[in-house]
């Protein structure tokens, strides 16, 4: 009996949900990889990003019972609607699913060579993934228009900087990039502290 997929969908509607997919880990200078993660064990679809720093790989990826399809960092609205656009193609991969036992006592993955072709065109369909979200250093952003950077004053408080990082990010946001909103508050407290020692 085949199983139909189901889709765990992305809240959406407010900066918040929309960069869910957006992740960057202390001490990290990139931000993590996403991807459209299908569970071919329970048939479930969803976008996520890597929760693991490095090469770590779960038992059920590494032995093929779950496939991930990299996608570039983009807005929930768009991983919803690409995984719209790819739920009859994921749906041959499931339907060409089973598993079996390796020469290791592994439970892998094996697929049909239809589900195989599908998964090709998976991969195609997320490498071109619309929606991108364009990543702005707080340097960057506040350095380009002296008088953001300006507002900022030695006796500024930490609840005006927190007010005024909050207020950027959703301008960055609507200028379609991701200004993160901790990093934006870090950035303005060290010129404003710099400011202080002058």
């Amino acid at each position: 009996m085949k199983t139909e997929i189901k889709i765990n969908w992305l809240e959406t509607g407010c900066r918040s949900n929309d960069t869910v997919l957006v992740c960057q880990f202390a001490g990290q200078s990139q931000l993590q990889d996403c991807y459209i993660e299908l569970d071919c064990d329970e048939g479930v679809v969803g976008a996520y990003y890597n929760s693991e720093i490095g090469n770590s790989i779960p038992g059920d990826v590494y032995h093929d019972r779950t496939l991930r399809f990299d996608i570039p960092c983009i807005t929930a609205e768009a991983a919803n609607d690409l995984m719209i656009e790819i739920e009859p193609i994921l749906q041959r991969v499931q339907n060409g699913y089973t598993s079996s036992y390796d020469r290791q006592s592994n439970l892998s993955g094996e697929y049909t060579v239809d589900a195989n072709r599908a998964i090709a065109e998976i991969e195609e369909k997320c490498r071109f993934a619309e929606g991108l979200i364009d990543h702005i250093e707080p340097g960057d952003w506040f350095e380009c228009d002296s008088e953001l950077a300006e507002t900022i004053t030695a006796t500024t408080t930490d609840e005006e900087v927190a007010e005024y990082a909050e207020a950027q990010a959703v301008n960055a946001w609507n200028d379609q990039q991701y200004l993160d909103e901790a990093e934006a508050d870090a950035w303005l407290t060290d010129r404003r502290d710099a400011l202080i020692d002058d």
